[in-house]
């Protein structure tokens, strides 16, 4: 991918690097300032990544600091492909006694195994703490990571590293799941996240401007989806990239989080306006179907898109 890397203080002891890599997916960096320690979440470009932490950009970033901690969403070889270079050659990257890979037990290079659906850890030598929630659909261990820093003296935002999970305007492809689980994630999460303006979504592609053109063709022609189509692809016209966007965002256009979202048939109306017009659904079915068969068809309209 043609995007600049790109870094974005959390708070006055974090920041989140963003590396592009491979085709279209992207390797984030939690670094902490205050240990001078290091994550890194599915870092599946094992030589690229190598490379650009012995560059002059790379070296003015994490010289002089340790990889702690890998945090791996899920199995697939784009996103866990790395861990076992990184874990054979950890002492390449770190002065500590060993890298700490955490993961389902799906995921290859794992050694802190995620077992139960909602399971706390701490990364870091100052105990910094990393909430994990299963988010079964795309994968059956598909793990979602979640870091609060707003709430920090000088904190501006939180972060959810949720790697195929949820897309800037998308989801991940129902490989293993279905879309009742994937309704589930969303109402989960969402009860989760106390301030949505503050949440920052780091997904494992850049997919946005298919998926925002998708919901101006397909599902919502309105202005708030032509305005975000443009918005990113402006981003993109620059070679910024679009992610992360935050939770409030995918709240005012992602499809999926309004099927799961919405719940009076006048927003249903107002929102899926194009679905009617294109004979998707009827205004009746939009009154009478369920959240999870609204967020199927959407799926449905975008795997045949």
């Amino acid at each position: 991918m043609s995007i600049h890397t790109r870094t974005i203080p959390l708070s006055r002891k974090l920041s989140l690097h963003i590396l592009p890599i491979l085709s279209d997916n992207y390797c984030y960096f939690l670094i902490n300032h205050h240990t001078n320690q290091y994550a890194m979440v599915d870092p599946s470009d094992s030589k690229k990544i190598h490379q650009y932490l012995n560059s002059n950009e790379g070296q003015s970033l994490f010289n002089q600091k340790s990889l702690s901690t890998i945090l791996t969403t899920h199995k697939h070889w784009d996103h866990a492909g790395g861990n076992l270079y990184f874990v054979k050659n950890w002492k390449e990257f770190s002065s500590l006694e060993k890298v700490q890979v955490v993961g389902n037990g799906e995921c290859e290079g794992v050694n802190q195994e995620l077992k139960s659906d909602l399971e706390s850890f701490t990364i870091f030598d100052d105990k910094t703490v990393v909430q994990a929630y299963h988010t079964p659909c795309h994968t059956n261990g598909h793990v979602c990571y979640l870091v609060r820093t707003s709430d920090e003296e000088g904190g501006n935002f939180d972060c959810l590293f949720c790697g195929d999970t949820f897309f800037v305007g998308g989801c991940g492809k129902f490989f293993e799941g279905t879309a009742q689980q994937m309704f589930d994630n969303i109402v989960k999460l969402n009860k989760e996240i106390k301030d949505p303006e503050r949440m920052l979504l780091c997904c494992g592609h850049e997919y946005t401007l298919k998926n925002m053109q998708f919901i101006v063709d397909k599902i919502s022609d309105t202005e708030t989806s032509r305005k975000y189509l443009n918005k990113y692809k402006n981003l993109m016209e620059e070679s910024h990239g679009t992610v992360p966007s935050t939770w409030q965002d995918e709240k005012e256009y992602n499809p999926y989080f309004k099927a799961a979202l919405l719940e009076s048939f006048e927003t249903r109306r107002e929102f899926f306006d194009k679905m009617i017009k294109d004979g998707s659904a009827t205004e009746d079915d939009l009154k009478t179907w369920s959240s999870v068969k609204i967020l199927q068809t959407v799926r449905d309209l975008k795997d045949k898109y």
